[in-house]
């Protein structure tokens, strides 16, 4: 297949993205330890207007109406566009995209310290709700630490340091087990920097940990936006083939929408030279200010900025000196996570690490990124790049191996943790000995396996990725629901170089995906059609 009709397949599947959905995942249970674990997720959990936990006060995740934003938003968008190409004057158009963005989030922002002034928040207070049973794929024996995940990791570290003495007091143990998930574990970070209890916590289980940050959101958050046509059509070519299709009700708004708008634009007809004049010139303008629109008023996502973007992000997401004034109190909180936890973690789970505290981390890799900065080519798993949720794996990038340099540069010691693929050589990670990666595993996915591995690692105290052949430090996982069941799949060994891929694959794989989207797409059309014309067929 050449490249001009690959091209226009991943157009077409770019325009699909926004219409379609993924299955709920099912909990699961696996072989228990007798530890106490308290579980940490990450982003997205319910928020509740007034912090009371009903139906009614939900104010995120909210269903976003794709239809109602079309058919009320597009037009003057794509008028505006036209009339900006013409003109080279672009604030109107930038006025048209903010006025459709600004009301999806305007109900759960914070105030501009980076706190909920409002009162909304999780549903309950942490130290005093009945315990919540984790309903991921933990054992029984696991807690649920509740928290608001907009806020700051050193304010929610502070609630988990007092979680943490009540769990223990009340299951009768002198110590827990922490395990934390992507941004679970920025709080969870920011706990091991300042906790006096300290002594309470065995090991740690990081999974995909968002401590050092995901490169693509520093791009957006810096307006360093990079939309490569390789790496876009890398990363379709890829979803494309797996039948995979991701819709994240939160992250993926804000991440792919861009992607979205391009590749929608030039499928109706607008030259591509005109549109990518036309984002470059709106950049300044728009994209900070949909950031303070959407997640930018969340310290816990100026988190996850990694440190090469972060004081450019700051002067770009606030870049006057009126609006560095107006959220110094929210400036102040991402500063301080960034000083005190992420610059400083490294030496900090080294040293814990040393009077006793085992970590287990488990990174991701060999699934594209998001193709809007200009690490998109890095090795990941969607959202996360490998070498940052790995703390500092060297890896390949994505489609390729490592060279021939680097791999005859290690020594014998070291080329121990060269995975078979030749892909990572985790010989540069913080804790070579306890890190794995899971080949293929998307970001939000939680396979069964996994967990299992985990258990194994909290029952064993002298585990590293060399005492187990069922576990070693890397696996692949196969066998897994596209799109539907999260924790489904099976773990194996990654075994060698991967074969040499051809196009049909490609077009088998796009043929089935067609296949079973049609219905949803059909659908989706006819209440398109019924929503403005309510008497058709009748």
């Amino acid at each position: 297949m050449n490249r001009k009709t690959k091209r226009i397949l991943s157009l077409i599947l770019t325009v699909i993205l926004t219409f379609t959905s993924i299955l709920p995942a099912f909990a699961a249970r696996v072989e228990s330890t007798d530890d106490v674990i308290i579980y940490i997720k990450g982003y997205g959990c319910t928020i509740y207007k007034d912090n009371i936990p009903a139906e009614e006060n939900i104010i995120f995740p909210k269903p976003i109406d794709i239809g109602g934003i079309l058919s009320n938003s597009l037009s003057p968008i794509l008028s505006e566009l036209a009339q900006g190409l013409i003109t080279d004057n672009y604030d109107d158009y930038c006025d048209e995209i903010y006025n459709a963005v600004e009301p999806l989030f305007k109900d759960c922002l914070l105030d501009a310290n980076g706190e909920a002034s409002d009162g909304s928040g999780w549903g309950g207070d942490a130290l005093t709700a009945d315990f919540i049973v984790s309903e991921v794929n933990t054992p029984e024996n696991s807690i649920l630490f509740p928290y608001d995940w907009r806020l700051s990791p050193q304010h929610n570290a502070k609630i988990l340091e007092k979680f943490i003495d009540r769990v223990c007091r009340e299951k009768g143990v002198s110590q827990v087990d922490l395990m934390g998930r992507c941004l679970g574990m920025s709080v969870v970070n920011a706990y091991l920097e300042e906790a006096e209890n300290i002594h309470k916590v065995d090991d740690v289980v990081m999974y995909i940990p968002g401590t050092m940050g995901m490169y693509v959101l520093g791009a957006l958050f810096s307006g360093n936006i990079d939309l490569d046509s390789d790496n876009i059509n890398t990363f379709l070519d890829y979803y494309l083939t797996n039948n995979v299709v991701i819709e994240d009700p939160g992250m993926n708004s804000f991440v792919i929408a861009y992607v979205n708008f391009l590749n929608q634009a030039r499928a109706l007809g607008i030259a591509a030279d005109f549109l990518e004049k036309a984002l470059y010139n709106i950049i300044d303008d728009i994209f900070p200010r949909i950031i303070r629109a959407t997640y930018g008023t969340f310290p816990a996502f100026w988190s996850m900025i990694p440190h090469k973007y972060f004081e450019e992000a700051i002067d770009f997401t606030f870049n006057t000196p009126q609006l560095k004034k107006e959220f110094a109190g929210l400036i102040s909180k991402a500063r301080d996570y960034h000083d005190n936890v992420q610059l400083t973690c490294y030496d900090t789970m080294t040293k814990l690490r040393n009077d006793g505290m085992r970590f287990m981390i488990v990174s991701k890799y060999d699934t594209p990124v998001v193709p809007l900065g200009p690490e998109a080519d890095y090795n990941g798993d969607f959202y996360a790049e490998t070498e940052l949720s790995s703390f500092g794996a060297t890896c390949a990038l994505y489609g390729e191996t490592l060279s021939e340099n680097h791999i005859n540069s290690l020594n014998p010691i070291e080329k121990r943790f060269l995975s078979p693929d030749l892909k990572i050589d985790a010989s540069t990670c913080l804790f070579p000995e306890t890190t794995w990666f899971i080949k293929y595993c998307l970001h939000d996915h939680w396979p069964e396996p996994q967990d299992a591995m985990a258990m194994q690692f909290l029952r064993d105290k002298n585990m590293t990725v060399f005492t187990y052949e069922e576990y070693p430090q890397y696996l692949k996982l196969t066998d897994f629901v596209a799109g539907g069941d999260k924790t489904s799949g099976v773990m194996s060994p990654v075994e060698g170089p991967d074969p040499v891929e051809n196009d049909e694959g490609f077009v088998s794989g796009y043929i089935s995906f067609l296949k079973r989207i049609y219905s949803s797409i059909r659908e989706y059309f006819q209440n398109l059609i019924k929503r403005f014309f309510p008497n058709f067929g009748k």
